[in-house]
């Protein structure tokens, strides 16, 4: 389940937000050319490649590692031993870890 700075987050029927696998995927982030209303700039997420993350599942963790061969493809998640890493039925949420602040 999701929460912010201690409260839960609910949507707007006040359903507690949340999803059953949680997926923290660790890439590079630069600068693009962007920049939001403030003038901040808007990092340019780079998903075509590979490296690690953190899948989160039925109260446990999961070290896995991230492949993504061409922009048009899809991203495969797999375990150590190299099997597909299985997901929870339902809602997958991915959140994205600058790879270079560790």
């Amino acid at each position: 389940m999701a929460s912010f700075d201690g409260a839960p987050a609910r949507d707007s029927s006040g359903r507690q937000l949340g999803a059953r696998t949680i997926v923290i995927q660790h890439v590079t982030m630069r600068p693009s050319r962007y920049k939001d209303v403030n003038g901040a700039v808007t990092p340019y997420i780079e998903t075509v490649g590979s490296g690690k993350a953190l899948v989160l599942r039925d109260g446990r963790s999961y070290l896995t590692r991230w492949k993504r061969s061409s922009p048009a493809g899809g991203t495969s998640f797999t375990r150590a031993d190299g099997r597909p890493m299985p997901f929870a039925p339902g809602q997958v949420w991915i959140a994205y870890a600058d790879a270079d602040r560790r």
